[in-house]
């Protein structure tokens, strides 16, 4: 699953067209750094470009959404560069909604069936707290309710987040989990994709996550994730060694490959 979560948050990285133009350093051909695939152990994801360096396709070995194999995403947009659709090979849609320029709403559709919906809410500029519903073909299980608070420090980058689920007795939001982020100083890769990296619960920080801290509300450890990078002369990482540690578990280690163009 770790994997898997770990194409969510690249596929947001390609994902450059939102409220602002990409930010990215220029090679010395004066060509944008784009990220042509990404590997993380033995799941595989590729990028292919625009002639504007905007996504045109995008391929997973594993689909982080379906878990089917080998799956081609092709990218719509709306004017001014905004993604409106990507559209799946196995038949998952993801439809994207904005109020002016800002993002209002995502959902995710298997063929024709909803299957989730996340709302926005911006406090200033900054997108504050997101609202998902998650749809069940179930009737007893019904929709669940989740909340997503984000806490910004001087970097713009996420110190902490809080998840909350939906208490349908007395349908109040009840505080689940906080989990707490350590930073480096150099390009974050996945920046450039800015309000849109919460359409999949992450933010676009302005640097790489190093150490994440997932907590109860008891202050006990649930999960730590510690990422080692290497980068290139942009600063910019090029491999890393992502290590999972869970109580009661050895830890894991993930090797992830950045290859860019």
């Amino acid at each position: 699953m770790k994997s898997h979560f770990l194409g969510l948050i690249i596929f947001l990285f390609s994902l450059t067209a939102c409220t602002k133009e990409p930010s990215v350093e220029l090679i010395p051909s004066n060509k944008p750094l784009l990220l042509s695939e990404f590997k993380s152990d033995n799941d595989i994801t590729r990028f292919d470009y625009n002639t504007d360096s905007t996504l045109n396709k995008l391929f997973f070995t594993t689909d982080p959404f379906s878990q089917d194999q080998n799956v081609t995403y092709n990218v719509k947009y709306l004017s001014g560069k905004r993604v409106n659709e990507l559209i799946g090979s196995n038949g998952t849609v993801i439809k994207i909604s904005y109020n002016g320029n800002r993002l209002s709403k995502s959902e995710i559709f298997a063929g024709a069936t909803l299957v989730s919906k996340s709302e926005y809410i911006y406090t200033a500029y900054q997108i504050s707290s997101v609202l998902m519903s998650l749809f069940s073909a179930n009737s007893s299980i019904g929709t669940l309710k989740f909340k997503f608070d984000f806490i910004l420090n001087s970097n713009k980058n996420v110190s902490s987040s809080k998840f909350f689920a939906l208490n349908p007795v007395n349908n109040q939001y009840v505080e689940e989990s906080i989990v707490n982020f350590q930073f480096d100083n150099k390009n974050n890769p996945f920046s450039s994709a800015g309000d849109l990296m919460v359409v999949f619960w992450q933010y676009a920080n302005t640097n790489n996550i190093i150490k994440q801290e997932n907590r109860d509300l008891s202050g006990d450890l649930l999960e730590l994730i510690e990422t080692t990078y290497t980068y290139n002369t942009f600063g910019y990482p090029t491999k890393a060694a992502m290590k999972i540690t869970e109580p009661g578990l050895q830890p894991v280690t993930s090797q992830l490959i950045y290859t860019y163009k």
